[in-house]
């Protein structure tokens, strides 16, 4: 697949997990093959019910480049967010979606 400029988007889903307070982490790689992960509160922890998200990447934008974008992929294992083995969490409904944008007058 083709890089792709997410630079004006969010990155919006659904998610839920067996257990609550389960963690998941959204990170994103540039076509130079630069990841970070993207830190929003919103990401935190996730319950049994579907919760929708709206993730701005806009905090990454210094450390990966938005224009390029190669890999966007959820972090969510023991190893990586320390999560209990055996968790189950859900996705779906993934899109993007305009950044707002905030004009000061």
């Amino acid at each position: 697949a083709q890089p792709t400029d997410l630079s004006r988007y969010d990155i919006c889903y659904f998610a839920r997990s067996d257990a609550d307070m389960a963690r998941m982490v959204l990170v994103i790689t540039d076509a130079n093959n630069r990841a970070h992960s993207v830190q929003d509160n919103a990401l935190g922890t996730l319950s049994k019910e579907w919760q929708g998200q709206r993730v701005s990447i806009q905090s990454v934008k210094d450390a990966v480049d938005l224009t390029n974008v190669a890999n966007i992929r959820f972090e969510f294992g023991s190893s990586t967010v320390g999560n209990p083995p055996h968790t189950t969490i859900s996705v779906r409904d993934i899109y993007l979606t305009r950044s707002k944008a905030l004009k000061w007058l």
